[in-house]
């Protein structure tokens, strides 16, 4: 039987201290310390525990205090973890797609890149923020904003 132990704890000389990707699922998201950490259900272990270790998630940008990327999962998702062996409390989590949580249809397209989520989005710069599009288009409800080459404007829909 697999043990935290077994997973966490165990030094392995060919693998340099670090355990290969286990699945874990999140269970619980209520990180007083408000780091985006979560805690798992690690099936491997047990389905009907969660793991108490909070597991910190591996980012793409992390800046200067207070920069970088926030996405936390929500309870449910799937990530894969990953530690280092001997250091219980050194977890980490990436979340992943699997065949409960597809791509969404507006990004099957291996020529279309993208983001959506289900709450506010911010953007905070300290300098200026660049975009570079062939064209810029902005949806808002039932109106739309085309800003094309030269800066043309084109606006359909509602009046907001």
């Amino acid at each position: 039987m697999t043990t935290p132990a077994s997973l966490f704890n165990e030094e392995d000389s060919d693998s340099g201290g670090w355990f290969s990707g286990v699945e874990g699922i999140v269970a619980n998201v209520d990180d007083t310390e408000n780091q985006h950490r979560v805690q798992c259900v690690i099936p491997i272990i047990n389905e009907d525990e969660i793991y108490p270790v909070w597991a910190r998630r591996i980012c793409f940008f992390v800046g200067s205090p207070g920069y970088g990327e926030f996405h936390p999962p929500t309870k449910g998702t799937e990530v894969v973890l990953f530690g280092r062996f001997g250091d219980s409390n050194s977890l980490f989590y990436a979340p992943i797609y699997n065949e409960n949580f597809p791509v969404p249809t507006d990004f099957r397209s291996l020529a279309v890149r993208g983001v959506r989520i289900d709450a506010d989005y911010k953007i905070i710069t300290e300098g200026n923020l660049i975009l570079r599009a062939g064209k810029i288009i902005i949806e808002a409800d039932s109106s739309v904003i085309i800003i094309g080459p030269g800066g043309v404007f084109q606006k359909t829909g509602s009046e907001g």
